[in-house]
């Protein structure tokens, strides 16, 4: 097998030199991603603490974050920046299997001991392969079609990826050109890197090995627990921050920051050698080539870190022995009746309970988004909401999977009143990321590093891809999000109407489910008449008694360009049916101008029942008293004005209107 395609070594430095591909990228590229898909980056060398490393950029000269959708560009905003940087690469979002093999390339001959397994699992992957920037390594391509939990990541000469990391592209094939094939099942793309040995068995240690010396601990918490543990302790943001690899409390010296994450863990695993190696090695932090291949140095930092620690976390009882816990946990109903239940905690007022599953849901255009982003405002600041709901101040992430940021950018500086200013609310935009475990896992770790109590998921439709008809399949995403309120996260989800005629508490569409989980559940409608403004339902409630529709005025300032919503008291439903059939009324009369109606016309064109209706007739009086039309007998109209009506019998004594203004 042998490189196809010519290219040429260029000195990025004296002491390091790349391959690069020619101006012409090769064809098959293209199939990595849609033409305006945001997945790419530029890159550049750079010398990082004395060792050559690739730096992804934006296009813009800032700096990229792989788990960060919004600091990439599509394919064709990269090549045109190309001439800055070193090269280009592709960002995993998921979607995306990518295989690194190092120095494994001699003299354009696959040259590694493990020769037989590279060269089958390339022919069986049947895939676009291309050769490395280093020119000794390859890249192999293999797109998914569903996530994959990768369990262990690397294991030399290989290393896999599918979200948080990025591979260079030199657009070099390697041996016969093959497209990018189909996306493949998580199952079929395991049994193709089982080829190369995945998953990896994790390597035995002789028995006089330093780690081996170290009793177990009796800490018997998950390792899921004892991070959530950790990560909410009083130092549990520096620490999560840490885990994640932020090493800049450390002047970015990593073998500093590794010693101190090793110290955490010896603390809330109670020394457990074992425990904090592999705590420590799966955390991004203990991603780098030096943790993952040098066991050597795990030890003694191990080791200093277990010597140097003199106190260690005691969970309590109920926490430790959480494998043998009942389960359920029975009451009587004395106990039950002596208990001191404690007052509601709302986040908003009357309307969401802290740490509970609430939904609003309407039609399109009734101004939801906007809603949630005043409620994430109001919040952040503690600001009463509408200018009459109290709220419970905290952070707030918006999880925005509909609008990009250009337009929720301009929906927040509308909505920012006199005294707002910007902070403490946090956004994911447009990730593309569905609802599972692994998602619910990132947002608790998210908002427990920022001290976030408030999510709004905007909306539910853009993160899960189940039929929404379907009960069993939606119970699934509400479980998840469920899991979250359990959590103590107060979880707000936009929704939309369904395409019928149902109203009230069935009118959001999908399985009736999604109703049954939700805690509160709040529909909002437009009104345009007197001024626009909207009418706000609380449809369920959980915690305490609905409260009545209410009414927020819609105000709107042109320079600078504002929005607000202010209550306006509650809701009169009749008002609002005489003002539904007034608007009606005067479109009617607009486009019959001249013309001359009666109560009975009305009947006859279906805005009552009859000329009795309490409604028609309210409206009729309303719009003459306000001199919007205007009325009188049939016996004064003149013969040709008789001839206007619709229907030319009436009494003489009938009363008619015709439109004035």
């Amino acid at each position: 097998m042998e490189i196809t395609d010519t290219f040429e070594t260029v000195g990025v430095a004296e002491d390091l030199k790349i391959y690069i591909r020619s101006p012409l990228i090769h064809q098959n590229i293209l199939g990595l991603s849609a033409p305006d898909e945001k997945r790419w980056v530029n890159w550049r060398y750079e010398l990082v603490k004395g060792k050559w490393s690739k730096v992804p950029y934006q296009t813009n000269g800032k700096k990229a974050l792989t788990t960060v959708p919004a600091t990439w560009n599509t394919l064709d905003m990269v090549m045109a920046a190309e001439n800055h940087f070193n090269g280009i690469g592709i960002v995993f979002n998921e979607t995306l299997l990518g295989i690194d093999i190092d120095h494994c390339i001699e003299n354009n001959q696959i040259a590694h001991p493990e020769k037989e397994k590279i060269l089958e699992f390339i022919n069986r992957a049947d895939t676009y392969c291309e050769i490395s920037p280093s020119g000794t390594g390859l890249h192999i391509f293999l797109p998914i079609i569903a996530p994959i939990e990768l369990v262990k990541k690397k294991h030399a000469p290989y290393e896999i990826y599918t979200w948080g990391r990025y591979f260079t592209i030199t657009g070099i094939p390697f041996g016969t050109i093959k497209p990018i094939r189909a996306p493949i099942t998580p199952d079929e793309a395991i049994s193709l890197i089982s080829i190369l040995g995945y998953p990896w068995a994790k390597e035995t240690r002789p028995n006089n090995q330093n780690i081996d010396n170290y009793q177990k601990s009796s800490i018997s918490l998950s390792d899921e627990v004892l991070r959530q543990k950790m990560f909410a302790s009083q130092h549990g943001a520096k620490i999560q921050a840490l885990y994640n690899g932020d090493t800049s409390d450390f002047g970015g010296d990593e073998s500093v920051a590794e010693a101190s994450l090793c110290s955490h863990l010896a603390f809330w695993t109670g020394k457990d050698a074992a425990r904090i190696e592999s705590l420590w090695l799966a955390s991004p932090l203990g991603s780098r080539e030096k943790t993952q291949k040098r066991k050597d140095y795990r030890e003694k930092t191990i080791d200093f870190a277990i010597k140097n620690q003199t106190e260690t976390y005691k969970p309590s009882l109920s926490e430790d022995s959480q494998d043998s816990a009942p389960y359920f946990e029975f009451m009587s109903d004395t106990d039950l009746l002596a208990m001191n239940i404690p007052p509601i905690t709302w986040h908003i007022e009357s309307l969401f309970e802290k740490s509970t599953l609430n939904m609003i849901a309407a039609p399109s255009h009734q101004y939801k988004s906007m809603l949630v982003l005043r409620m994430a405002l109001s919040v952040a600041h503690g600001f009463p909401l509408f200018n009459h709901f109290e709220t419970l101040k905290s952070n707030v992430l918006i999880v925005s999977e509909e609008d990009g940021m250009p337009l929720l950018k301009h929906r927040y500086e509308m909505l920012l009143q006199d005294g707002e200013k910007p902070g403490g609310i946090y956004f994911i935009i447009q990730s593309g990321k569905k609802i599972n475990e692994k998602w619910a896992e990132e947002i608790l770790k998210y908002t427990t590093a920022n001290n976030i109590q408030f999510v709004i998921l905007d909306s539910l439709r853009a993160l899960h891809t189940k039929k929404e008809n379907d009960s069993d399949e939606m119970q699934s995403v509400m479980d998840v999000l469920l899991s979250l309120a359990r959590k103590g996260l107060t979880v707000l989800f936009v929704h939309h109407n369904g395409k019928g005629q149902k109203e009230g508490i069935d009118g959001a569409r999908g399985s009736s489910g999604i109703v049954a989980a939700v805690h509160g559940y709040i529909a909002c409608e437009t009104k345009k008449t007197g001024g626009e403004h909207i009418v706000v339902s609380q449809l369920k409630l959980k915690a305490a008694k609905s409260i009545e529709p209410f009414v927020l005025n819609v105000g709107t300032r042109l320079v600078p360009e504002r929005l607000s919503f202010d209550y306006a008291g509650l809701y009169n439903a009749d008002k609002g049916a005489v003002d539904t059939v007034e608007a009606k009324m005067i479109t009617y009369f607009r486009e019959h101008q001249n013309q001359y109606f009666t109560r009975q016309d009305f009947v006859d064109l279906k805005f009552a029942k009859s000329v009795s209706d309490k409604t028609l007739r309210s409206a009729l009086k309303n719009l003459t008293e306000k001199k919007r039309i205007g009325s009188q007998e049939y016996s004064e109209l003149s013969v040709a004005d008789r001839e206007l009506m619709p229907d030319k019998n009436h009494k003489p004594n009938a009363v008619v209107y015709i439109l004035t203004d």
